[in-house]
């Protein structure tokens, strides 16, 4: 038989659905299809290109679409909600509304259409969702965490149809989050105080004019204060110890090795996030870069980081050889490269190292905490270890009842082989 070869990406999915469907459309079939389609081509189709999106289908009762990221796809889901929000629907119509899912991962790929479980979660979400709100699932909100104007309330685990785990959902509260193509409410968003000290001082036919005036000179006033906060006026001055790890790769020829890559990747992500002064971006975020190539000065500007660690790990017996590199993500230079050698019965002498070249490179101060954990006793026993880090990988490929128990199993058999292993406790 021959094999069929099939095309798959990792990508953000928004999904929408007209609410009401069938009943505006029994209502006055001619005119809700005129409207909806005037909605497409006015509202939906110009917010996905906005936002650097592709209609991927459009049909009568709701449209899917792609996007890069997940910052770029629930931006565009805020943007249609309160576009179809600011167009009441006159005449006596029934205003249209629209129920929207935002999800991402990895889909199959056809000439004119995407297919695959992360679209089947996007529609399920979908449903879950209030008229006029957008829902995301855990992954997206992980990956939104730090990027100001989002807020999102936790409406818990669903279970929901055909498929076999539950999903964390989350609802995207809007209300203040800033929209990009949304220029027309830049007076809602100015202070209460400046909105009653206009209207006392403007007389009413005016106002327009003043609006434009007054949005101009902030504007001017906030290019003035930028211009002094950033020096070059090349854009914002990222935190100096910012930094982003990369899922590490797995050269040993031997995939069944790759969960080894991903612990310890897991591993240096928490070192660094416990080092005073730095900001590192959550392991869930770093890991929908896994398996893509991708430059560092893209990944610096979608994760608003100045630094990029990146590295590979070669699995002999119980050697395991590294090499790291850290990447300065604006300029695209390597700040420094090393190649390390350790036991696997040794990982924390070599996440220490990596942790200690990093901060020595940023110029940070290792705490004493850091200090005393480096300098203590590696783990003796190597099965131990292995049994730790294959339930590490399972905790990070995702939560669900099955992996969550089998991890628990490698757990317990780690610390029986080593009542002294802390983290295999932990």
């Amino acid at each position: 038989m021959q094999e069929v070869r099939v095309t798959r990406r990792l990508t953000a999915l928004l999904l929408a659905d007209v609410v009401g469907y069938s009943r505006l459309m029994g209502a006055d079939e001619e005119r809700a299809h005129q409207r909806l389609t005037d909605y497409v081509e006015g509202l939906i189709e110009p917010a996905v290109a906005r936002y650097r999106g592709r209609l991927v289908r459009s049909r009568g009762d709701g449209f899917l679409g792609e996007f890069d990221s997940a910052v770029d796809a629930v931006r565009c889901a805020i943007d249609i909600q309160q576009s179809f929000a600011a167009h009441p629907a006159g005449d006596g119509m029934e205003p249209i509304r629209l129920r929207i899912g935002v999800n991402t991962g990895d889909v199959i790929v056809e000439e004119q259409d995407i297919y695959g479980h992360s679209v089947n979660i996007a529609a399920r979400l979908e449903a879950l969702a209030e008229p006029g709100a957008v829902y995301v699932t855990g992954a997206v909100r992980d990956q939104l965490q730090g990027y100001l104007g989002f807020n999102f309330e936790d409406r818990g685990e669903r279970w929901v149809k055909n498929i076999d785990h539950p999903i964390r959902v989350f609802r995207v509260t809007y209300a203040e989050a800033e929209s990009e193509a949304a220029p027309g409410r830049a007076w809602r968003r100015l202070p209460a105080r400046l909105r009653r000290l206009y209207r006392r001082l403007v007389p009413p036919q005016p106002r327009w004019q003043a609006i434009v005036g007054v949005v101009l000179a902030l504007a001017v006033a906030s290019g003035i204060a930028v211009q002094s906060l950033w020096p070059g006026g090349g854009g914002p001055e990222l935190p100096r110890a910012s930094i982003v790890v990369m899922p590490f790769n797995n050269f040993s020829g031997d995939p069944s090795q790759n969960y080894v890559a991903d612990a310890i990747t897991d591993d240096v992500t928490t070192d660094l996030a416990r080092l005073k002064g730095t900001f590192v971006t959550a392991r869930n975020t770093a890991f929908t870069f896994k398996g893509r190539s991708i430059d560092a000065r893209d990944v610096g500007k979608e994760c608003g980081v100045r630094y990029m660690l990146e590295g590979s790990i070669v699995r002999i017996g119980n050697r395991i050889a590294t090499n790291v590199q850290l990447i300065d993500t604006q300029t695209g230079a390597h700040v420094w490269a090393d190649r390390f050698e350790t036991d696997i019965t040794d990982l924390l002498a070599l996440q220490s190292a990596v942790t200690g070249r990093i901060a020595a490179a940023l110029d940070i101060q290792l705490t004493k905490a850091e200090a005393e954990r480096a300098a203590q006793h590696p783990t003796a026993d190597p099965d131990a270890v292995d049994l730790r880090l294959r339930a590490m990988a399972l905790a990070i490929s995702g939560i669900t009842p099955e992996r969550t128990l089998e991890a628990q199993h490698l757990l317990e058999q780690s610390v029986k082989l080593d009542p002294n292993a802390a983290e295999s406790w932990a």
